[in-house]
């Protein structure tokens, strides 16, 4: 029977909730960072060889004005060998090239380093001309090369070049960090909460550890929720208030249509009464062999009855709405 495997699990994503606020904030920082660095890294290095070119100069003059001073103390500029042996102390510097003594005049060359070939098809733009003897007589010419400069120049921009790069890496990483702990962790909590908030209709305050700008942010945030608390506490009691109110009204309502239906109730008996008590009256004065009449407020003729005209001769309708003396 085959076993069944179970399928592989991710490892968990690193949770990064504000990446392009980090996008920014790196968008901001680099070009600073390489803006004063790197020109800044350019001018030590640059300081640097011209250091070493001043050195490399002082050194091989300072080298060259003792040969010369030994071989005006011993007038070697006649005696080309003790010549040839004190410019070979110039040969033990790794930067000399060669070295020769010339007659001032004609040129010609009395001693040189390396022996029998001096400074021929040498072109080093780097040399030192020092007068020898007290006519200065003689010259001595050394002829020098600055490749130790350049290739200590090359070096030094190398290693500062590499330095700047592992500082920028490590200003990066460092800035991650930061961002992190500093900005993107109370973010973080604050969107987490606002999100929780919006969905179960809770309002949890947050924590605050520190005193910073997002900190405030915070204690905005939480004061806010502690008004919203308030307003709708407030809320809450006015409607209690009001449902209270309502319920009494509905009560008064109730109570008044009681009232009015036992108010209309009772007038509709009266009229009923005062109706068949009209009605008898009527029926009465029908069967008797009187008629009577009826006057309004204003003493004016309003009803006769039935038998008026039969006993008086005259119709009804000719007296209504007449006084006793508009009659006659």
């Amino acid at each position: 029977m085959a076993a069944i495997q179970s399928p592989l699990k991710r490892p968990p994503s690193f949770n990064w909730p504000f990446r392009g606020l980090f996008s920014k904030f790196l968008m901001v920082l680099v070009p600073i960072f390489l803006v004063f660095t790197v020109p800044g890294v350019t001018l030590l290095v640059d300081y640097e060889a011209n250091s070493e070119q001043e050195d490399l100069a002082a050194r091989i003059g300072s080298q060259a004005a003792r040969v010369a001073a030994s071989l005006e103390r011993h007038t070697a500029a006649m005696t080309p060998l003790l010549a040839r042996d004190l410019l070979a102390f110039l040969a033990a510097d790794r930067a000399f090239i060669c070295a020769e003594i010339r007659a001032r005049g004609s040129g010609m060359v009395l001693a040189a380093a390396p022996p029998n070939l001096g400074c021929l098809n040498q072109n080093s733009t780097q040399r030192l001309a020092l007068a020898v003897g007290e006519d200065d007589a003689h010259t001595l010419v050394v002829q020098f090369s600055d490749a130790e400069v350049v290739e200590a120049r090359k070096l030094h921009r190398s290693i500062n070049f590499s330095m700047l790069g592992v500082g920028f890496v490590i200003a990066v990483v460092a800035a991650s960090l930061g961002f992190r702990l500093i900005v993107s962790k109370p973010l973080g909590q604050l969107l987490t909460t606002i999100q929780k908030n919006s969905e179960s209709g809770e309002r949890t305050p947050i924590k605050v550890s520190s005193k910073d700008e997002l900190a405030k942010v915070i204690v905005a945030f939480n004061g806010m929720l502690r008004r919203e608390d308030k307003r709708e506490k407030v809320l809450r009691e006015t409607n209690e208030k009001l449902r209270a109110s309502q319920q009494e009204l509905e009560k008064l309502s109730r109570d008044l249509e009681i009232r009015v239906d036992e108010r209309t109730a009772k007038l509709a008996n009266r009229e009923q009464a005062f109706f068949e008590s009209e009605q008898r009256f009527r029926d009465f004065a029908k069967a008797s062999s009187d008629w009577y009449w009826e006057m309004d407020e204003n003493l004016r003729f309003s009803y006769f009855s039935d038998r008026f005209a039969e006993v008086a001769g005259v119709a009804p309708t000719a007296l209504l709405g007449k006084t006793r003396e508009e009659t006659g």
